[in-house]
């Protein structure tokens, strides 16, 4: 970890994966450290990653199937 003078503002983006616009709104709010908020350009990202692993354990698509160009 890299060492930050304690007086010397710090930026840092945040992450975050809301599954909609209404669960990112309060971080919009209540941004206390003043960062920028990434988005997810799709998001429904982490629907789709539960679908995807949730396919491939049942047996519905093989690795090859699913992620194949």
């Amino acid at each position: 970890m890299k060492e930050v003078d304690s007086h010397a503002p710090v930026k840092q983006k945040l992450q975050l994966f809301p599954i909609n616009e209404a669960t990112l709104k309060p971080f919009e709010k209540v941004d206390l450290l003043d960062s920028p908020i990434a988005r997810l350009p799709d998001i429904e990202t982490t629907t789709l990653g539960a679908t995807y692993v949730a396919s491939l354990d049942a047996g519905v698509w093989t690795k090859e199937q699913l992620f194949a160009g």
